[in-house]
Order: C-alpha cells, then sequence, then structure tokens
C-alpha cells in the first residue's frame, strides 16, 4: 500500500487538540485548519495539519488504476460500503465491471478526494 499521511477524522483531530468537535469545525469553515470534505460531508484532516503545517500532497503511484470499494474506504478511512454508495448516488465519478457489475472507482479520483479537488467545497 502507498504510504499515505496520517489521516484523522474531525472527532480524532479535536481528541488530538483538547478541544471540542464543534471547535474543530470551526476553525475548518473559518479556513483555520486545512482539511478535506469527502462526498459524505465528512472532513479528514492530516496529522501535520494540527502542527500548523501545510497539508502534503496525497500520491497514490504504485496503486493500481482502478479500486476496489473497500481499497478507497480504508484510504479514506470511512466504512466499506460508503465509496459504493458515494457511487450511486453520483457523487463521485465510477465505472461498473461489465461481468458482476461491480463498482470500481479510479485511482485518480481517490487522489482528488484526499487532496481536496473533489467531494466538497474545500
Amino acid at each position: 500500500m502507498t504510504e499515505l499521511p496520517d489521516l484523522l477524522t474531525s472527532r480524532e483531530a479535536a481528541d488530538a487538540l483538547g478541544i471540542t468537535l464543534d471547535a474543530v469545525l470551526a476553525r475548518i469553515e473559518e479556513d483555520r485548519l486545512d482539511a478535506v470534505r469527502l462526498p459524505s460531508g465528512r472532513y479528514r484532516i492530516q496529522r501535520d495539519c494540527l502542527k500548523g503545517r501545510p497539508p502534503v500532497r496525497v500520491s497514490l503511484a504504485g496503486l493500481p488504476d482502478w479500486l476496489r470499494p473497500g481499497q478507497v474506504a480504508e484510504l479514506c478511512r470511512v466504512n466499506r460500503g460508503t465509496p459504493s454508495e458515494w457511487a450511486k448516488a453520483g457523487l463521485v465519478p465510477h465505472a461498473v465491471t461489465p461481468k458482476g457489475g461491480h463498482v470500481r472507482i479510479s485511482r485518480l479520483v481517490v487522489e482528488r478526494l484526499l487532496n481536496g479537488e473533489l467531494g466538497g467545497d474545500r
């Protein structure tokens, strides 16, 4: 698996900073804390951003071109079924395998999600 920055949920960021979840969300909304917004509306924050460092650009080079929903879930730190839900709701570009009708999401789409270029208003 490709080395990724340590991604935290909003709740984990709040715990790490010793502040409330609402305070973390306020910092994100006020652009005082860098975060990416996933298609579900949840945020992911690189641990280094809690220390005031700029986010590291995520690269998934070395992974397959097309990822299974479980792989996407692991990368984005969401439940296993969530990427399929995003695809079915039209929130992320995806493909469906001709045999079996399984959802596949492009590695490049996931990179864009984790770099804040797709998925939300951040």
